[in-house]
């Protein structure tokens, strides 16, 4: 199966930039208390 059909939520590929992958963990991911 593909990443994404397992479970993955995102898959970030070489190029992406840091700034891309902050903002993406910023949205998703929930700040536990």
């Amino acid at each position: 199966p593909g990443l994404k059909e397992a479970g993955v939520k995102e898959i970030f590929t070489p190029g992406t930039t840091t700034d891309s992958i902050i903002s993406w963990v910023r949205d998703n991911v929930k700040v536990r208390a």
